[in-house]
Order: C-alpha cells, then sequence, then structure tokens
C-alpha cells in the first residue's frame, strides 16, 4: 500500500465500520486526496451514516456517497430475504448485497475510472472470506470490475485492529459502543 501512487485512480470502499474506517485513515496518510466511497444501502444505522459525515468533515475525506438504484425492501419482495432466488457468483448468498452494494460499487467504478479499490476486509470475518483469502490473497485484479482489488488488513485480527484505533486515535463507529459487532445493513444476516 506505500506506494499507492502507482494506481491512476485509486479509491477506499469505506462502510463506517472499524475495519474500512482503519484502512481509510492508512489511505489518507498516503493520499489525502484518495476518493472515497460510501454505498449508502437505505438501511444502515443512522448513527452510521452520521458517523461517516462527521469523518468526512473532519477528514476532509472527499467523499461519494452513493445510493442504490433499489431498496432493501423491493429486493426483499422480488428475490426473497437472505439466501433465497440468489444470482449466483456474487456476494456472500445474499440478494441484498448483490444489488444495493455491489452493483452500486460497480457503476462508481466505471463512472470515476476506479483502477484500484481498497478495502477493509479481514478474513477473521467469516469462514467464506478465510477460504477466500487463502485462495486469492491480499492483493488481486477482479475481472469482474477491471480493477485491482487491495485488502490491507486482510490478516489483522479483530483485536490488532482495536488496538490500533486505540493507539492511533482512530474513531469508533459509536455502534460499537451500543454493543454491536458489525455495524454494515441492519438487517443483515450474512455474518451472525
Amino acid at each position: 500500500s506505500k506506494n499507492i501512487s502507482i494506481f491512476k485512480n485509486p479509491a477506499v470502499a469505506w462502510s463506517g465500520g472499524k475495519d474500512s474506517t482503519l484502512v481509510l485513515w492508512l489511505c489518507l496518510k498516503l493520499k489525502p486526496d484518495i476518493l472515497t466511497v460510501f454505498n449508502n444501502t437505505g438501511v444502515e444505522y443512522p448513527e452510521t451514516v452520521k458517523f461517516i459525515h462527521q469523518i468526512r468533515d473532519e477528514w476532509k475525506v472527499s467523499l461519494v456517497e452513493k445510493h442504490p438504484d433499489t431498496t432493501f425492501f423491493a429486493v426483499c419482495e422480488r428475490l426473497g430475504y437472505s439466501n433465497s432466488k440468489v444470482e449466483k457468483g456474487h456476494g456472500h448468498g445474499s440478494p441484498c448485497c448483490l444489488h444495493l452494494k455491489e452493483k452500486p460499487m460497480l457503476e462508481l467504478i466505471r463512472q470515476y475510472d476506479i483502477d484500484c479499490t481498497f478495502t477493509g476486509v479481514t478474513a477473521v470475518e467469516s469462514r467464506q472470506r478465510q477460504m477466500t483469502a487463502l485462495r486469492i490473497g491480499a492483493c488481486y485484479f477482479a475481472e469482474s470490475k477491471n480493477c485491482q482489488m487491495v485488502h490491507p488488513i486482510l490478516w489483522w485480527t479483530e483485536q490488532e485492529v482495536r488496538q490500533y484505533h486505540a493507539d492511533m486515535g482512530i474513531p469508533l463507529n459509536p455502534m460499537y459502543s451500543k454493543g454491536c459487532d458489525r455495524v454494515g445493513c441492519m438487517p443483515c444476516t450474512a455474518f451472525k
């Protein structure tokens, strides 16, 4: 990640969670004007949206907030909730992720000609992520997106992430102090 300048149009995918906030903080140290993308699915915790806007203003983040062309409720009505009628090869088995996050992100990659996306993906988050991480690693070219994917903290533990936040004074989303382990979409069942 130190040589971020090799990319013409890099971006950070930021959800407001502890992992992606840490990656955003790291990327801003190397490239203060890096494009930052928040895919607001419409079913985010209000505290998360407020946190993202607060950090955007405090850190002077070049933020693009993307809203999907559909809603969570329309996706559930059409395709079902959770794992039913999954469109093969996308996400972790949820039509929600495909339509509310992945498709909007692909639109942004094309719109902004993003050639590299930095994420806060960690392998410890799920067994599927561990298996994928072992298979493709922390840096790879995603042909479906025509974009390099970089996961700088892929092998960090949750304790290491939290300790880095504490050591560097990186703020945490207030939802963690309210007992949430994850701060993604409110109705998400993918990692529970």
